[in-house]
């Protein structure tokens, strides 16, 4: 719950982040890539790291897994492999 005095706070009428230094990796599964990607542009994943987590101070790296909807060997590797990305990214 990234609420006020938490994550935020505003001075002035200007937000002011709380949670600077931290980071965090998102992920999105499920929908097929050319959904995710072309009708919805990313929406899901832009609202979370750049709306939420970044508005909180937060660096945080998002990407997408498609077709996980089942959790099959082949998507953990897929999985591991961006995370570790995301990871170097963030460092």
């Amino acid at each position: 719950m990234f609420t006020a005095r938490f994550a935020y706070y505003y001075k002035d009428g200007l937000p002011k982040t709380l949670l600077s230094g931290k980071a965090a990796v998102i992920v999105s599964t499920g929908s097929p890539r050319i959904v995710t990607k072309f009708i919805y542009k990313d929406g899901s994943i832009k609202l979370l790291t750049r709306d939420t987590l970044k508005f909180c101070g937060i660096k945080a790296k998002g990407f997408a897994i498609d077709n996980a909807t089942k959790l099959t060997d082949k998507q953990k590797g897929k999985i591991a492999k961006k995370v570790k990305n995301a990871l170097d990214y963030l460092s």
